[in-house]
């Protein structure tokens, strides 16, 4: 048995999963204060009257990260920049403070200026008096091929200040642009604590229900890490929703299909796509508040539209508040939705239809309207906007290479005819797209829960970069790892690969993952002077495929 649990921003879904089959599904209300009770008030509702002794993993979606950045709720973090004259400041949108200091390495991981400790210690004290900093991150440029800046002034600053926690941006990754390395280690340092306080309080949960098998946390590229590694992780977990959602679309799908998965929340929209049978995903990576990230995630675009969504008056014309205003009238809410119109129009039996009515009777006769017609020009701009979405997707999938040789490989037919409609509305607002565009609409009684299902039958999933340094004797990696190790001027390719095999296998066996990896890309460059060889660079792209378990088994589900 396999149990996944989704935390949406309005609701929680869980499902139990068997043979392929799922035997519950539940949705509680997410309760944004209190995370962990939403899950174990779900968790609890799946294991009832269930031998626990049967469940073999628990892997959870959570909304933590994505609540902690949007809500500015993370710790008091700074930054300091070993850049010297070489950063355009003007250029540094991030959202933490920060200092730029003396130190420049270039990108062969040669040391061009070194740091100025007493300019590091008038930084780091500037960053406490002014912005009462507890977490401090280091970041010099080409780090990844020598880090050697980074540890001299991480040292430095243990010595005078030993009461902040300090990250070097090496540690975090081992990717280059430099950017994008300090948004992720200024997050990961931001949301460290709190992360792991969730995750601890998670695994006691586990175990006070005596659960004995492994749980796992989802990340934004769909696969899954251990809850007691999890924090490693923490940034990589945002955005992991629209994952969840793209990989139970993929289980709900089967095998070599393709389709546009619109998962419909509470709140927002998210579109993504499965491309035979394997999601799409972003190859510039993770934007988090505009800002690109080394966080791996789906090619994903996000609406502010959902069935909490309230409908509003712009002048004689219905529009939308894009954000939610509190539950829908039919449960008992004050304003009307959108949720509120499916009912009126009897394209949904959720909630009460009279309440509903009286909701949308206010503003309609404002416009000389009935309740229904109101509800009608609401859901017509629904669609439209979820549609004006959709196209303007599949200009931006255009520049995914994946996509192009997708279409290039479909010559007869890439044009994407099938829509999969996930989440609580999923089953009208569906049709009303699918029609609208005219396209295929797949549908099944499960989608409403597919995000759980996603989650529940995902797989460890990771696409690392390891970089060979044979002149200068070294190894670097995407996940941060550095290494100085003897080795001749010249390795053969089968070498240089199983040398990155084993590197590889020893990071995953951390999380205790047995998969074995494949190599995806391997490239080698030959280094000159004085007219010879003295050594090469292997560049080599290695992962774990994204998988899940097994397609559900939908026999016994009507297909509309």
């Amino acid at each position: 048995m396999y149990i996944g649990i989704d935390v949406g921003g309005t609701f929680t879904d869980g499902v139990l999963i068997e043979n392929n089959r799922v035997l519950k599904d539940f949705k509680v209300n997410t309760n944004k204060d209190n995370l962990l009770e939403s899950i174990t008030q779900t968790l609890d509702k799946l294991l009832d009257d269930v031998n626990k002794d049967n469940v073999q993993r628990i892997v959870v979606s959570t909304t933590l990260m994505t609540n902690l950045i949007l809500e500015n709720k993370y710790d008091p973090t700074g930054l300091l920049f070993l850049a010297g004259s070489s950063i355009n400041i003007s250029e540094l949108t991030i959202p933490f403070a920060y200092k730029i200091a003396s130190g420049n390495i270039d990108f062969q991981g040669r040391i061009l200026e070194d740091i100025d400790e007493n300019e590091i210690i008038r930084c780091v004290k500037e960053l406490i008096k002014e912005k009462y900093i507890i977490n401090l991150g280091i970041i010099s440029k080409f780090s990844t091929r020598n880090p050697d800046l980074e540890l001299k002034a991480k040292k430095i600053i243990k010595e005078h200040f030993p009461k902040l926690n300090i990250l070097s941006s090496h540690e975090v990754s081992g990717q280059l642009n430099f950017k994008r390395r300090a948004m992720n280690l200024g997050l990961t340092l931001a949301s460290g604590e709190l992360f792991t306080t969730f995750t601890t309080s998670l695994q006691e949960a586990l175990k006070l229900r005596n659960l004995k098998c492994p749980g796992y946390i989802l990340k934004a590229d769909g696969g899954v890490v251990p809850i007691n590694s999890a924090h490693k992780f923490a940034v990589d977990t945002i955005f992991s929703g629209p994952a969840a959602s793209c990989f139970g679309a993929k289980a709900l799908l089967g095998e070599d299909s393709t389709a546009v998965v619109i998962d419909i929340g509470g709140t927002t929209t998210d579109l993504s796509l499965v491309l035979d049978a394997i999601p799409l995903y972003a190859s510039k990576g993770a934007k988090i508040n505009n800002i690109y990230t080394h966080v791996r995630s789906l090619a994903v675009n996000s609406l502010p539209i959902g069935g909490d969504t309230s409908i509003i008056l712009k002048g004689n014309e219905v529009s939308l508040s894009f954000k939610k205003e509190g539950i829908p009238a039919c449960l008992g809410g004050n304003n009307p939705t959108v949720t509120d119109c499916l009912r009126v129009l009897n394209l949904s039996d959720f909630g009460d239809k009279d309440k509903a009515e009286s909701s949308l009777d206010k503003l309609a006769k404002e416009v000389n309207l009935t309740s229904a017609q109101l509800a009608q020009k609401a859901m017509d701009l629904v669609v439209s906007l979820i549609q004006d979405g959709i196209e303007l997707m599949y200009i931006s999938w255009q520049n995914e290479p994946r996509y192009r040789i997708w279409q290039l490989l479909h010559t007869n037919n890439n044009r994407l005819n099938n829509i999969i409609a996930l989440g609580g509305p999923s089953a009208p607002i569906g049709k009303l797209i699918s029609r609208r565009m005219r396209l295929n609409n797949i549908y099944y009684p499960v989608c409403n829960v597919a995000n759980a299902i996603g989650a529940a039958l995902a797989l460890p999933n990771y696409e690392e970069n390891i970089r060979i340094n044979t002149t200068k004797k070294e190894i670097s990696t995407s996940w941060g790892y550095f290494s100085k190790q003897n080795m001749p001027q010249r390795l053969s390719k089968e070498d240089a690969i199983n040398l990155s095999k084993q590197i590889f296998r020893e990071y995953l066996s951390e999380f205790n993952i047995k998969e074995s990896p494949e190599i995806y890309q391997y490239e080698v460059f030959n280094m000159i002077r004085n007219m010879h060889t003295s050594g090469q660079i292997h560049e080599i792209k290695i992962g774990i495929t994204p998988q899940i378990i097994g397609n559900i088994n939908l026999r016994r589900y009507p297909h509309e």
